[in-house]
C-alpha cells in the first residue's frame, strides 16, 4: 500500500507499506479510472474542447460500429451515463468479440466499461491529446503529479505493483 498526502502546494508526505515499493511504484486502480476519466472529460467540456451532445461519430467512430447507423447518434452524454446501449461490459464478452449496440442509444441504461473507452477515444480525437495528457493537464498538474497512465502501453516494466494470491503467486501479469 502506498499513501500520499497532497496539499495546496503539492505532495506533502508519502509512505509505503507491505510489498516492497518505492515512490516510483505505479498501481493499477482498475475501475477507479472511470471517475478520473469522467472528471478529465468534464474539464475538457468546461474548456469547450469537446461537446456533450455532439455525435461522437463526427470526430471518431470505432471500427466495430462503422456499419451500424445507431452509432451516428452516440454522444458523450450517452457514453458517460452508460446509455450507449452496449449489451455487455467489454467487447471481448460480445458476439464475435466486437463492440455492438443492442438498442437505440439513450433508451436504456446498462453498465459497460466500453463507454469510458470510447469517451476517452472521442476526447483524444477531438483534442489531439491522449487521455493521459488531458488528465495530467486538468486533474494532476496542480498537485505536481505527472507520472500517471490510463493505458498500460508506455509504463516501464517492473514499475507496476502486482497482486499476489494467498499462495504468493502473481495474479496479474
Amino acid at each position: 500500500m502506498a499513501i500520499a498526502m497532497i496539499g495546496p502546494d503539492g505532495v506533502e508526505w508519502t509512505a509505503v507499506y507491505g510489498e516492497p515499493a518505492t515512490k516510483n511504484t505505479l498501481y493499477n486502480i482498475a475501475s477507479l479510472t472511470k471517475p478520473l476519466t469522467a472528471e478529465t472529460l468534464l474539464s475538457a467540456l468546461r474548456d469547450e474542447r469537446i461537446a456533450l451532445d455532439r455525435p461522437v461519430a463526427e470526430v471518431f467512430i470505432d471500427d466495430d460500429l462503422t456499419n451500424d447507423p445507431r452509432a451516428e447518434k452516440l454522444t458523450l452524454r450517452h457514453l458517460l451515463s452508460h446509455r450507449s446501449e452496449f449489451p455487455e461490459t467489454w467487447r471481448r464478452m460480445m458476439k464475435h468479440e466486437k463492440l455492438q449496440i443492442a438498442w437505440e442509444p439513450g433508451t436504456r441504461a446498462r453498465y459497460s466499461g466500453e463507454n469510458f473507452e470510447l469517451a476517452a477515444r472521442y476526447a483524444e480525437s477531438s483534442t489531439d491529446k491522449t487521455i493521459d495528457e488531458l488528465a495530467r493537464e486538468t486533474l494532476f498538474a496542480q498537485g505536481g503529479i505527472s507520472d500517471i497512465w490510463f493505458r498500460p502501453n508506455p509504463i516501464p516494466k517492473g514499475r507496476v505493483a502486482m497482486v499476489r494470491g494467498e499462495d504468493g503467486s502473481w495474479r496479474l501479469a
